[in-house]
């Protein structure tokens, strides 16, 4: 016995769907240089004129790791961004702009406050 509907592909909703979407090209683009220690938080989501306007804010430990994702001259961010527009359109089926920021919070995983802040505390609910 199913225990969703069958049109129902996930138990998330869009926006966690979509930080996890713009997560998993982190990992991919910077071939895991940054550890699984990132965490996305969407800022702000508006449709306008047929497209969706997406602001997100990449969340890391050290400042090394920002340097790292934002890359020489931003061209490590550009092709996180470019990766998760694309995937993104697919999923929307919608033209998709989407601006990336990222943040140093040291040490938040290890602050239940930061946790609950980003979204993730209902990944830890076992």
């Amino acid at each position: 016995m199913a225990m969703y509907p069958q049109e129902m592909i996930s138990d998330h909703d869009e926006n966690f769907q979509t930080t996890e979407i713009i997560r998993e090209k982190i990992l991919f683009v910077t071939k895991e240089e940054i550890p699984h220690s990132v965490a996305v938080v969407l800022e702000n989501r508006r449709m306008e004129g047929g497209r969706l306007h997406l602001q997100a804010m990449i969340i890391v430990d050290r400042d090394s790791q920002k340097g790292i994702l934002i890359g020489k001259q931003g061209s490590m961010i550009k092709k996180i961004r470019l990766a998760a527009q694309k995937e993104l359109k697919e999923k929307f089926g919608c033209p998709v702009d989407l601006e990336l920021y990222v943040r140093v919070e040291k040490n938040w995983r290890n602050k239940a406050q930061k946790i609950k802040e980003f979204g993730l505390d209902e990944l830890n609910d076992d």
